[in-house]
């Protein structure tokens, strides 16, 4: 007769098995499809702040402002008119529903101050410029920002200064640290808390 405790213990085995065999199998197609995906990253752009033209500016004001933002006004004193530039900045940079191609008209009183402004059929009282962008990093060509490389490529002190932050026995184990499992785990029970863990470079 079969003993019924040893059938459950090597069911269990055999499901708990199963579970972290899926796991590990999920988790590899992830990190598949993450490694295979050679996709150039976007650079960091960073702008400047919007260029606002408000009611009470003077004329001076606004024609270094338009100037400084490359635009030229159009009509006669004191109606100037102009379109804004088609928007190729983030949108959050400006408020929210805020239209960002439209045509700019506003009015000059007797003393050369902005007296009136109309964003395409509507009066508002201040207008955006759109920010100016101030400098990208890396500096270069989208299509240069990453470089894949082979393991043997990357220089050894590279890899010897990830083993010596991360993981100090990655060479005397063969993929897992048992000690280190080990030792993290007895922690956890005495603390009875997540205090450590046991990963590995792998």
């Amino acid at each position: 007769m079969k003993n019924p405790k040893k059938n459950f213990f090597f069911w269990a085995g055999v499901f708990s098995g199963l579970i972290i065999g899926i796991y590990l199998g999920v988790l590899y197609l992830d990190l598949k499809t993450v490694f295979e995906n050679q996709k150039a990253l976007e650079p960091t752009r960073i702008y400047s702040d919007v260029v606002r033209i408000t009611l009470s500016q003077s004329l001076t004001e606004v024609q270094e402002r338009l100037r400084g933002s490359n635009y030229q006004a159009q009509g006669k004193f004191p109606y100037w008119q102009w379109d804004l530039h088609p928007a190729d900045y983030p949108s959050h940079l400006v408020p929210e529903d805020y239209p960002r191609k439209s045509t700019v008209r506003i009015h000059f009183d007797n003393k050369s101050l902005v007296d009136s402004i109309q964003l395409g059929d509507q009066p508002v009282s201040e207008v955006f410029l759109e920010p100016k962008l101030m400098a990208v990093i890396p500096n270069q060509p989208s299509d240069t920002f990453r470089t894949p490389l082979k393991l043997e490529e990357i220089p050894s002190l590279v890899w010897q200064a990830i083993i010596a932050i991360e993981d100090q026995h990655f060479l005397d184990h063969k993929g897992l640290d048992g000690k280190g499992l080990a030792r993290a785990l007895w922690v956890d029970i005495k603390t009875r808390s997540l205090a450590q863990g046991g990963s590995t470079i792998t």
